[in-house]
């Protein structure tokens, strides 16, 4: 992603949300699954394998800048501010 800069993270440390604002995207990573690599330089750092099973790993566009995540009381949604578009998503 580019210029990572939120984060989100559920009470029991399960899901862990990030803001990709240069790549305009949230990425969702179950962490239990996260594998823990060793950093090999410039280049996509991905695991193919998260990034093939939803259930550990998904992203989605939000367009914009999004910057600063919060994570709903009930942990059902993150609450975005996005620079760009002058609003907070949902």
């Amino acid at each position: 992603i580019s210029d990572p800069w939120g984060l989100a993270m559920t009470r029991d440390e399960e899901w862990i949300v990030v803001s990709g604002s240069g790549t305009h995207e949230l990425l969702v990573y179950h962490l239990p699954d996260l594998p823990i690599g060793e950093f090999r330089g410039q280049g996509d750092h991905l695991d193919r394998e998260l990034e093939r099973d939803p259930s550990k790993f998904y992203r989605f566009q939000v367009g914009g800048r999004p910057l600063t995540l919060r994570m709903s009381k009930d942990e059902s949604h993150v609450y975005v501010a996005n620079y760009l578009l002058d609003s907070i998503q949902k």
